[in-house]
């Protein structure tokens, strides 16, 4: 299964039930106009 999407709303999905299951797919991750450091946690 193919997953994912914008880096942000996937970080506010953690920890809720609308996190997709994960296992066993492929994540792809996307973000536009970014900071570095926001990026990277």
């Amino acid at each position: 299964m193919l997953w994912g999407g914008n880096l942000a709303m996937m970080t506010s999905l953690i920890g809720t039930r609308y996190m997709p299951p994960v296992e066993g797919g492929i994540l792809f991750i996307e973000d536009v106009n970014e900071h570095p450091y926001c990026v990277d946690a």
